[in-house]
């Protein structure tokens, strides 16, 4: 699998965000494997577009906690690759149109709930 994988990653390096969004939709999932950081702006992203993600159990993922989001112990690379090797065959890649859907009332709801405390 990791030959397969290693075929499959490009490192892109800065790219219009734009770019980055579309590449979000179209993926599989997303994959944060933060080890430290403060608030993540791609977890709350990739929540607006309802992605599954995989998330190191870092703190602040924790309290983000995003919908349909499995956490491993950010010490362990072989716990990572073995939740990317469940989700690699069961995940569709694509935009998927319910999802982002459903993300999408889930943000509206959050914004009136929180905005009127």
């Amino acid at each position: 699998m990791f030959t397969y994988l290693a075929n499959q990653v490009y490192l892109l390096g800065l790219i219009p965000r734009i770019d980055q969004i579309q590449l979000m939709r179209y993926s599989l999932a997303v994959i944060q494997p933060s080890l430290f950081e403060g608030w993540s702006t791609v977890v709350e992203d990739a929540r607006c577009l309802g992605k599954k993600m995989i998330l190191s159990d870092f703190p602040v993922h924790l309290e983000q906690d995003p919908p349909g989001s499995v956490f491993f112990e950010r010490d362990s690379p072989k716990q990572l690759a073995d939740l990317i090797g469940e989700w690699w065959e069961k995940l569709p890649a694509g935009v998927n149109l319910e999802e982002e859907s459903l993300a999408q009332q889930r943000n509206k709801e959050d914004v009136k709930k929180f905005g009127y405390r």
